[in-house]
Order: structure tokens, then C-alpha cells, then sequence
């Protein structure tokens, strides 16, 4: 991977990092060094929410867009699992809301 590739990869970990702080996630931090042991680790980590891994593009496929009055996209390849593509703003949301309502010793057990 060239440097440029590499520069773009962590401007946009930080990026992500930033949302995720400005959407109450304080406590997300970067994922350093996954890459020397063979990735698979994601980017970001968030004790709340789990690993995140970030993608930067010059353009979405249109398959993958969504349209303004549509929540989600749903797709699978054949004979696979489902996968829901969802703007991000709306799934902090749910993840909020989720925190809010989620008794602090069932977070603990994460």
C-alpha cells in the first residue's frame, strides 16, 4: 500500500474518531499496529460499540446509496448473510439510545 493510500486510510480513522467523540463515544480510540499482525482487528475500538473499520472512497458504488426517505439498505450475496448499509449519524443515534436504556452492569460485561 503507498503512503498516499496509507495517509488517506488515517485521515479518515481520525475522522471517524472525531464523530464518534462528538456523538458521546469519549472513550473510542485507535486500534495502533493491527496491520504488523495481520489486520482483522478494525481501526477504531469503542468499549460501548465494539471495533469499527473505517473506509474512505472517492465515489459509492450507486448500489450502495441511499435514497433520502430510506432508512437502510439491505443486501447478502448469494447463500450469505445480511448486511445492513446505514447512514452513520443514524445508527450513533440507535447506539445512544440503546446506552441510555441498557442497565450499566450489562455494559460492564462487554
Amino acid at each position: 500500500m503507498g503512503a498516499r493510500s496509507r495517509s488517506k486510510g488515517r485521515r479518515g480513522e481520525l475522522e471517524l474518531l472525531a464523530v464518534l467523540h462528538d456523538a458521546g463515544f469519549a472513550d473510542a480510540e485507535r486500534v495502533h499496529g493491527q496491520e504488523e499482525i495481520g489486520g482483522g482487528l478494525g481501526d477504531l475500538v469503542c468499549p460501548a460499540t465494539g471495533r469499527w473499520e473505517s473506509k474512505r472512497r472517492k465515489a459509492m458504488p450507486e448500489w450502495a446509496q441511499i435514497a433520502p426517505d430510506v432508512r437502510a439498505v439491505a443486501f447478502r450475496e448469494d447463500r450469505g448473510a445480511w448486511y445492513a448499509l446505514v447512514r452513520l449519524n443514524d445508527l450513533l443515534d440507535l447506539l445512544r439510545r440503546v446506552r441510555l436504556q441498557t442497565p450499566q452492569e450489562a455494559r460492564d460485561d462487554r
